[in-house]
């Protein structure tokens, strides 16, 4: 199991730790820690490395906002083992992306099963912007991208991704600038 490890909440609640990626022939599965038990392992796991993970549960993968195009996931238990694996002869890919094609985007406006990973070119970054959500203030900014297939589609960055992202880098730097984005949920603005 090859980590890519991140923060992850669902209403300020459930997830604390989240693992994102088991390859086997390829193929990615999603696996998550409960808060109740993220501190046991949260320090025995890096970004990167490899585990062998034994007495786990399999259980159905979430209705909604799917990170990867599987009906499972793996569910961390308090007898979870964790072992790291110092050498392998497999080739593992670090990443998984499941690319969506532009011309199927629009079939998953405000459907949020399965969440939307895109390549795209920086055509634009707008400054930080900070709307009031629900009574608070929180940081936005929009970055406008050209997809492979020459769409242009505006991206929204919420909170402390937003933050991530300075302005002055595609101001200053000569590109151009690709951008991998995943995790996408699929929304319209005004039309």
């Amino acid at each position: 199991m090859l980590l890519t490890l991140f923060d992850f909440y669902i209403n300020h609640e459930l997830y604390l730790y989240k693992t994102d990626a088991l390859y086997s022939q390829n193929n990615a599965i999603h696996a998550i820690i409960r808060n109740n038990i993220a501190k046991k392992f949260k320090p025995l796991l890096q970004e990167g490395k490899l585990y062998e993970l034994s007495y786990f549960q399999v259980v159905d993968g979430n209705a909604l906002y799917r990170p990867v195009g599987i009906d499972f996931k793996i569910m961390f238990t308090l007898k979870t083992s964790i072992k790291e694996i110092k050498e392998t002869d497999v080739d593992i890919p670090h990443h998984k992306f499941e690319f969506v094609d532009y011309n199927k985007i629009h079939e998953r406006v405000n459907k949020h099963v399965q969440l939307s990973d895109i390549i795209a070119n920086v055509i634009g970054v707008g400054p930080i912007e900070y709307p009031c959500i629900k009574g608070s203030n929180v940081s936005m900014r929009n970055i406008n991208v050209m997809t492979i297939e020459g769409n242009e589609i505006k991206l929204t960055l919420w909170g402390s991704i937003a933050n991530q992202v300075e302005e002055s880098f595609f101001t200053e730097n000569q590109g151009p600038f690709i951008i991998i984005a995943t995790c996408l949920t699929v929304k319209t603005f005004k039309g």
